[in-house]
């Protein structure tokens, strides 16, 4: 499937927003999309994030069922302990959305932890709490998404929290017609290309194709 286009990319990041219901439209006095500052004007985390990857796993209501997971290592080299509360957000091209954790059984995040078999792993809420400063306080993180579409051909992953740059965005509620402020997150976004059957790729990672911070 050919990329999308630049505006179609930030039509689909403002929809993401927005979609708390303010299915809303660009004011005309934003012409152009935002995209984040090159040089970091706020606190920024080292991110390093590991493959996108498919896994079957037995869950205790319906059986045997496909996920994806992805492991990542945070790094605080800012001057300050940060508060860290991350979220991770898969969306597909065919429009499911789902918010890591989401219809995930804790059974189930705890069998990859075990087949990982990496004692310093840690799921999605443990990782919650204060970064300290520097490479020894270092954190590995797990995260898990049930897989709802065998047949995407595109897997993107919004990775937010881990840095400080917001920005401002006017939108046009398009129920009231009055305009109405949204703020956007600087986000990181990792691209995979899916191979149109999921149910396929037991164990096996998506090819990543694109890395880049956004704003969302």
């Amino acid at each position: 499937m050919a990329p999308l286009s630049l505006p179609h990319r930030f039509l689909a990041v403002l929809l993401g927003v927005v979609g708390l219901g303010i299915f809303g439209t660009l004011a005309a006095s934003a012409a152009r999309p935002p995209e984040p500052n090159p040089i970091p004007i706020r606190w920024q985390l080292d991110l390093d994030v590991g493959p996108l990857r498919v896994i079957s796993v037995e869950n205790p209501d319906q059986g045997p069922m496909l996920y994806y997971f992805m492991t990542y290592t945070v790094t605080n080299n800012t001057e300050e302990d940060i508060l860290f509360a991350p979220s991770f957000e898969l969306a597909t091209e065919t429009g499911v959305n789902v918010v890591a954790g989401q219809g995930v059984p804790a059974t189930v995040t705890r069998s990859i932890l075990e087949r990982l078999d990496n004692p310093l792993l840690n799921d999605q809420v443990s990782m919650i709490g204060v970064l300290r400063r520097g490479e020894a306080n270092a954190r590995d993180g797990l995260v898990v998404w049930p897989v709802r579409d065998l047949t995407a051909d595109e897997a993107r992953v919004y990775m937010a929290g881990f840095s400080g740059e917001t920005t401002r965005l006017e939108v046009i509620d398009r129920e009231t017609g009055t305009p109405r402020d949204v703020v956007l997150r600087k986000t990181m976004m990792a691209t995979h290309a899916a191979p149109g059957n999921i149910d396929g790729l037991d164990g096996r990672s998506l090819e990543r194709s694109e890395t880049r911070w956004i704003m969302r």
